[in-house]
């Protein structure tokens, strides 16, 4: 994700939708840039997702949580 900043707004946006809630994969992204961002509040807000993240049902995207959180 080269532009962050627009990366974050387009993924604000979708958070706001239904969508969002179910969507594992958003939230990795969604942390992604976060910590790409930087910053304590974005580095918290991006920890409290991977951990809702390493809820999800694909082995996957629990794995990239997990990682992502042992990196923080």
């Amino acid at each position: 994700m080269r532009d962050r900043k627009k990366a974050l707004t387009y993924l604000r946006e979708y958070q706001t939708t239904p969508h969002f809630k179910d969507n594992y994969e958003a939230y990795i992204y969604l942390s992604e840039v976060l910590i790409g961002i930087g910053g304590d509040a974005n580095k918290a807000e991006a920890k409290g997702l991977l951990e809702d993240a390493l809820k999800s049902e694909d082995a996957y995207f629990r794995d990239q949580a997990k990682k992502m959180l042992e990196e923080l």
